[in-house]
């Protein structure tokens, strides 16, 4: 995982905050969760589950280490996910920028609610279709770790827009 120095010594920080003993499983849970955070509170767009594979934890360990550090973590704005999806799809770099800023522009115009990974994979997809780019709804939810499911009822509100 490549975090800038910043978030790095924001998770120190805050692991520092919370001197508390223990066997080493937690004191690696707890570093884990602290990464975790100070990525949110410089707006960089990392999961829960991806620090989790990162560390070899378990979700939940993270989720209880986040509860012991007693920090709220900020939501993940989608537009954020746009770029690092698209990033993972298969098509030609100059499709990719017209569907970084044609999925941008949708997520500007649209309401917010539920979650940011579907909400960033549906305006891709929409995107997508607008500009006639051969991309399964499956492919995008893959490259947004979602379900295709997920992607295809937000498409729909997308589409009602």
């Amino acid at each position: 995982m490549q975090l800038p120095r910043s978030v790095i010594d924001e998770a120190i920080l805050l692991r520092r905050r919370k001197k508390v003993g223990g066997i080493k499983h937690e004191a690696k849970a707890l570093l884990a969760a602290s990464v975790l955070a100070a990525a949110r509170q410089r707006k960089i767009p990392v999961t829960i589950k991806e620090i989790a594979k990162a560390t070899g934890l378990k979700e939940n360990e993270i989720y209880r280490a986040l509860q012991e550090l007693s920090v709220k973590l900020r939501v993940i704005d989608p537009k954020a996910l746009v770029q690092g999806t698209v990033a993972k799809l298969p098509i030609a770099p100059e499709e990719k920028a017209k569907l970084i800023y044609e999925a941008l522009r949708r997520l500007q115009a649209g309401r917010r609610r539920g979650n940011p990974r579907v909400q960033a994979a549906s305006a891709i997809y929409a995107a997508a279709q607008e500009l006639g780019l051969k991309v399964s709804q499956r492919k995008v939810a893959q490259a947004a770790t979602v379900s295709d499911c997920s992607v295809r009822n937000r498409y729909k509100e997308f589409l009602q827009r």
